[in-house]
């Protein structure tokens, strides 16, 4: 791998596209299929929970740590997303729904990663592998967290 390109880390670039991360983010919840967002929360709630989690995931990432989302870089993103996922157990959502709403950043940064490292593919492949594997655990964190927080509310009803 070209070692110049690959100093630029995920993390770099969420801080230096996370205007246009955070829209293309928001794009892609709202034009799912059989998405029901914008009718249980409101857009700018919407809003709000993407922003304080793309924060959080740019800290995570900037350890590069991407086998452990137990490691502390992580106690932000994982407080966040049970909070999300509380709010939308509550709100009516599916755990898949939930799930999906954090999966779909996916090609909101893929679409940086490809601009930014389109001349390298070796490096662009690393870094979709990196992204995948630290998106999809903290997608599998919701669905936990949403299953607990259901349980929780059953066993007290």
């Amino acid at each position: 791998m070209s070692s110049g390109r690959l100093q630029r880390s995920v993390a770099d670039l969420i801080v230096a596209n996370k205007a246009d991360i955070n829209a293309s983010w928001l794009d892609s919840i709202k034009n799912q299929a059989g998405q029901r967002t914008l009718d249980l929360i409101g857009a700018e709630k919407l809003e709000f929970e993407t922003t304080a989690l793309l924060d959080a995931f740019a800290i995570a990432f900037s350890a590069e740590n991407y086998t452990d989302i137990s490691a502390p870089e992580f106690a932000d993103s994982i407080r966040l997303l049970n909070v999300l996922s509380a709010s939308r157990a509550e709100l009516g959502f599916t755990p898949s729904e939930t799930a999906t709403s954090v999966l779909s950043l996916k090609d909101a940064l893929l679409k940086t990663l490809q601009s930014e490292f389109q001349d390298d593919s070796e490096i662009l492949h690393h870094h979709i592998i990196v992204m995948n594997k630290v998106i999809d655990q903290l997608a599998l964190v919701t669905f936990e967290s949403f299953t607990r927080f259901r349980e929780t509310v059953i066993t007290e009803q």
